[in-house]
C-alpha cells in the first residue's frame, strides 16, 4: 500500500512538472512567432558587431562597431541586435569557420529583463559523409535551465531529413544578455 502511495506522489508531481513544461514551453513558441515580422522588416536596419582574430593561432580577438578591412585579420563572427521593448532582445550570431568547413548561424533571445530563453541554432557542414544542415533548439526556463532541446539533421540546404555521422558543434550561450562578448562594445556604442 506504502508503495501505491508513494508511486501516485511521485505520477502526481511528474505530471505537474510536465504540464509547467508544456506550458513554459508555449510561452517561448508563442515569443518566438512574434519575432517573425520583426526580423523580416527590421533585421537590416539592426546593430551589428564584429569579432576579428588574428596571430599565429588566432589567439587574439577583438570585438568592433564596423568591419575592418586589415588583411592580417579573420572576421571569425558577426552579431546583430534587435531590441523590441514589448518582447525583449535578439541576437544573432553568424560565425565562419577558419578552414571554410562550416558555417553557424544562431539566434538568441533574451526576455525583457534579460534573460536567454530560446536558441534556434543552424550550421551547414562539409565535416560529414554529405554535406548537411544541422538544426538545434535550445529552450530555458526563468531560471535559466534547460528544459528541452531538439536537433534535426538535413542533407544541406534541404529539408531531406538523413542519419549520418558528423563533427558536431556545442551551442554556445551566455544565460544573460549583459554577458555576451560584446556587450561592453554595444554599450560604449551608446
Amino acid at each position: 500500500m506504502k508503495k501505491r502511495i508513494v508511486f501516485c506522489v511521485f505520477l502526481v508531481n511528474h505530471l505537474a512538472d510536465l504540464a509547467q513544461v508544456s506550458s513554459e514551453l508555449q510561452v517561448i513558441r508563442d515569443n518566438f512567432q512574434k519575432w517573425q515580422p520583426i526580423l523580416q522588416k527590421e533585421r537590416a536596419n539592426s546593430a551589428s558587431f564584429f569579432q576579428y582574430v588574428w596571430g599565429m593561432h588566432y589567439e587574439k580577438e577583438q570585438w568592433y562597431t564596423e568591419e575592418q578591412v586589415a588583411s592580417d585579420t579573420f572576421l571569425y563572427q558577426k552579431a546583430q541586435l534587435l531590441e523590441e521593448p514589448a518582447l525583449g532582445t535578439l541576437v544573432t550570431y553568424e560565425k565562419y569557420a577558419i578552414s571554410g568547413d562550416w558555417h553557424i548561424v544562431e539566434d538568441h533571445y533574451f526576455d525583457k529583463n534579460g534573460s536567454l530563453y530560446f536558441v534556434f541554432w543552424r550550421m551547414n557542414t562539409y565535416y560529414a559523409a554529405v554535406p548537411i544542415t544541422v538544426q538545434k533548439r535550445a529552450y530555458f526556463n526563468a531560471d535559466g535551465t534547460l528544459i528541452r532541446e531538439l536537433q534535426s539533421v538535413y542533407k544541406m540546404n534541404t529539408k531531406e531529413e538523413i542519419t549520418t555521422e558528423f563533427l558536431d558543434q556545442d551551442i554556445e550561450y551566455k544565460l544573460q544578455l549583459d554577458e555576451v562578448a560584446f556587450y561592453d562594445v554595444w554599450k560604449n556604442k551608446l
